[in-house]
Order: structure tokens, then sequence, then C-alpha cells
């Protein structure tokens, strides 16, 4: 059996994941990301003995959409071709192969990203304002004849 540490590792080693899922390709067909979404909670749901109500999902991938809003219209407008199946299948083999010390660290993960992703948010407006300051005062400088 294939032993995955991440996901990520399985994507960085599609061989080994597409060998690890081969049984569960279903062809070439193209997900986009809201069907892709709900394969990928179903493979999780299964991993995590979990049953979730029609409610619950639907606020699952409401919350999903409202983390990755920016990059899902980014993808939009960029037209960006569907996830193919030999994708997914290799992310539902990841999950597949996570344990239960790697789930902990990823759910222990994801509120330290969202601060890090608000901390960086506030850094990056910070440095605009900086620069829209500099630029301004540069202006002031050379049309008045500053210093």
């Amino acid at each position: 059996m294939l032993r995955v540490s991440s996901i990520a590792g399985a994507v960085a080693r599609p061989d080994r994941a597409r060998q690890a899922s081969a049984g569960s390709a279903i062809g070439s067909a193209a997900w986009t990301p809201d069907a892709a979404f709900d394969r990928l909670f179903d493979a999780a749901a299964r991993k995590l003995n979990v049953v979730c109500t029609p409610e619950e999902r639907a606020e699952a991938k409401e919350q999903f959409a409202n983390r990755f809003d920016g990059a899902l219209e980014v993808a939009k407008r960029a037209e960006v071709a569907a996830l193919p199946e030999e994708a997914l299948a290799e992310m539902e083999a990841a999950i597949e192969q996570l344990s239960a010390a790697e789930l902990a660290g990823v759910i222990a993960s994801i509120p330290l990203a969202q601060q890090t992703q608000e901390m960086l948010r506030a850094l990056a407006f910070r440095q605009a304002e900086q620069r829209l300051l500099e630029h301004l005062a540069g202006q002031v400088d050379t049309r008045y004849g500053g210093n």
C-alpha cells in the first residue's frame, strides 16, 4: 500500500498517487471546483467516518467558497480548464492515505493559516499606504520646490 505523507506529497508525486488510485479513475471527465469540492468532501467524510446533514454540507461548501472566493474568481476570469479526473483521483487517494496525526496537523494549521493570511493582508495594505504617501510626498517636492 502507498504511504503518502500529505496531500501535497501525492500531488507532487502523481505517478505514485495514480498507482494508488488506479481503481478509482472513472475516465477522463473534467470537474468544476464546485463538483470537485463535493467529491473531495465525500472522500474526507469517509476517511473521518463522519455523516453530515445536507445543511452542514451546504455550510462547509459556503465556507469553502468564502475562503477561496478570490482564487475562484481569478480562475473564472483566466478561463482555467476544469480539474481533470486524474488530478481529482490523486487528491482522493491522498486524502485516503492521511494518518490520524496528519489530519490533526491539518486541522490545527487552519486557524494559523487564517491568522497569517489576515496579517499578510494588513501588511500589504500598510505597504500600499506607505507607497502612496511616498508618491504623494514626491509629487509635492517636485511641484512646489521642496527640499
